[in-house]
């Protein structure tokens, strides 16, 4: 059974290995098919990395918010504000990778920043959170 599909030949070179550590954590954990999506290059238009269970969904990695809330909070409106990547599609999700930079202690406030986040965008189906390092 595959289920990680062929990655096409212009996938997104700049988060490549980003986007297939991420994909293999989730195959190895959900055990379900997970595409990583052809890389627009249209200039000045991203399009989202990937697709799995139908639904299409892009990544938002820890790099410069000050605690866990924050980066939910950047990659909510980052992925689905207007304009945005996601925010044109009926069905999103986001991968939330937190280079294993969350703690035990941040959970609550991350659980509390999601659900008002999906009361508030409709289109958004559900979240992946990585939480372990990337293993290059």
């Amino acid at each position: 059974m595959r289920l990680l599909n062929r990655i096409p030949v212009n996938a997104d070179a700049d988060d490549l290995m980003s986007n297939l550590d991420f994909a293999e954590a989730v195959v190895g954990k959900y055990k379900k098919d997970f595409q990583i999506n052809t890389h627009s290059n249209k200039i000045g238009k991203k399009n989202p990395e990937y697709t799995y269970l139908k639904t299409t969904g892009d990544r938002a990695q820890w790099d410069k918010a000050y605690d866990a809330r924050k980066f939910i909070q950047n990659g909510i409106s980052d992925k689905l504000g207007k304009g945005k990547q996601l925010r044109n599609f009926d069905k999103s999700f986001i991968g939330f990778d937190f280079l294993g930079k969350l703690k035990q202690t941040d959970a609550i406030g991350v659980l509390a920043k999601l659900k008002g986040s999906f009361k508030v965008n409709e289109s958004l189906r559900f979240v992946i959170l990585k939480t372990t390092k990337i293993q290059l």
